[in-house]
C-alpha cells in the first residue's frame, strides 16, 4: 500500500502544477504576440514595396509634367512669335490712309 505524499510535499506538487500552467500560457501568449510581429513585418515589407511603386510613379508623372510644362511654353513662345510676325506683316491703317490720300492728291 502506497502512503499518500506529506502534506508539505502535496502543497509543492501543487505548486509546480500551478506554475507549468502559468507557463504554458506565457508560451501560448509568446508565440501568438511572434505571430502578429511575423504579420506586422509582412506588412512594412508589403507597404515598402508599394511605397517604391508609387514612388517610381510619382517620378514618372512628375517627369512627365515636367515635360509638358516645356512644350507649353516653347508653343507659347512659338504662337507669340506668329503674332508679332502677322502684326508687322500687317498694313499700318494710318500708312495706309496717307498713301491713298497721296494717291488721290497726285491724281487730282
Amino acid at each position: 500500500e502506497v502512503a499518500p505524499p506529506p502534506p508539505a510535499m502535496a502543497s509543492r506538487t501543487e505548486e509546480v502544477k500551478i506554475l507549468q500552467e502559468n507557463f504554458r500560457s506565457v508560451v501560448q501568449e509568446l508565440e501568438a504576440r511572434t505571430s502578429e510581429l511575423d504579420e506586422a513585418r509582412a506588412e512594412i515589407v508589403r507597404l515598402k514595396e508599394l511605397s517604391g511603386q508609387l514612388t517610381k510613379k510619382l517620378d514618372a508623372v512628375s517627369k512627365s509634367y515636367k515635360t509638358l510644362e516645356k512644350e507649353q511654353t516653347r508653343a507659347r513662345e512659338a504662337a507669340s512669335r506668329r503674332g508679332e510676325a502677322a502684326a508687322q506683316t500687317a498694313p499700318d491703317p494710318l500708312l495706309a490712309e496717307a498713301r491713298d490720300a497721296a494717291a488721290r492728291a497726285e491724281a487730282a
